[in-house]
């Protein structure tokens, strides 16, 4: 298995209660075009997601564990940061980026899984990444990252190493979420949908956003992101709601 990122993020944050994730909680960021949006946050404990929404749209995050973190990055950025359920000898983080369109779509602009690896049991793997937000203007804007790579082991240390590379993410106005390259694809995926845990296969074929950091790749396939597991899976890290309702009944 792949070690994963471990983010940490240099912001005030808010870690909500279950009392308080249950009834929703009121959030506000302004669109593209300078209007004020409001985001609610509901909990759903029944299948542990959570859904955002505002007065045009949802998306739903899946395989949230019990308490989640709310910052603003910025006026037109909120960012939700949750643990997920990694299995044995892994801690999982997942860091969301929510934007707004000219017409209040409220849009996932970065969704990015981190983690602390157990490669055995002396042996470790952490990934760190600080990012701030940088050219906030409404023409420009990018997304710094400086990723800390380092793997620890007492026993072997020609295994061992630390690294640091910067990362800028470009910002993409019409599509409203953070990219630091273009790829092409064209091939047939099994996409993994956490939140009823099925497999359906999606065909792709042209040039898509992407984001990579270390070892991870993330594809936009516009309504969502895709972390990418192998060379013919992808994990949805995101499903609108009314393309969930869709696949549900069907």
């Amino acid at each position: 298995m792949r070690p994963l990122p471990f983010f940490i993020i240099s912001c005030f944050v808010l870690t909500q209660s279950f009392q308080e994730k249950a009834s929703g909680q009121i959030y506000h960021i302004e669109s593209s075009d300078g209007k004020l949006v409001k985001i609610r946050l509901r909990y759903e404990p029944y299948n542990g997601s959570l859904i955002i929404s505002s007065s045009k749209d949802s998306f739903i995050l899946p395989d949230l564990l019990d308490t989640f973190e709310v910052s603003h990055l910025s006026k037109r950025f909120l960012e939700i940061k949750y643990a997920v359920d990694g299995g044995t000898g892994v801690l999982l983080k997942r860091t969301v980026i929510i934007s707004a369109l000219k017409s209040k779509q409220i849009v996932p602009s970065l969704i990015i899984t981190s983690g602390l690896h157990v490669l055995s049991f002396d042996t470790k793997r952490l990934q760190t990444v600080n990012f701030h937000l940088s050219k906030q203007d409404t023409e420009s804007c990018e997304l710094g990252l400086i990723l800390h790579d380092k793997q620890i082991s007492p026993h072997d240390r020609k295994e061992n190493f630390d690294t640091t590379e910067l990362v800028v993410l470009k910002f993409n106005r019409p599509l409203g979420i953070f990219f630091s390259g273009e790829q092409h694809l064209s091939q047939e995926f099994t996409v993994i949908h956490p939140l009823d845990k099925s497999k359906t296969k999606k065909h792709v074929n042209g040039n898509f956003p992407t984001i990579k950091i270390g070892l991870d790749q993330y594809y936009y396939l516009d309504p969502s992101w895709y972390e990418r597991i192998d060379s013919n899976h992808l994990l949805e890290q995101a499903e609108r709601s009314n393309e969930y309702s869709r696949r549900f009944i069907h």
